[in-house]
């Protein structure tokens, strides 16, 4: 037998710092020293505000760069 499991999905406020092709720098609070890289394939971003972003992304991946 084959077990799936979805991982949830979570969204978080974030600062953007910067992107690659292939990943976001974000923050929880603007500071560019505190920020993670988060891959693109992980997850998807759109900008609330002037400096905020809606982060949807995995549970796991949030836990792991300390998102939440």
């Amino acid at each position: 037998m084959t077990v799936q499991r979805r991982h949830s999905i979570v969204t978080v406020e974030v600062f953007k710092h910067r992107q690659t092709d292939k990943a976001w720098h974000v923050s929880l609070d603007g500071d560019n020293d505190k920020a993670v890289w988060i891959p693109k394939s992980q997850g998807e971003i759109e900008q609330t505000g002037i400096e905020t972003w809606e982060l949807q992304l995995p549970e796991w991946i949030a836990k792991e760069r300390g998102l939440i």
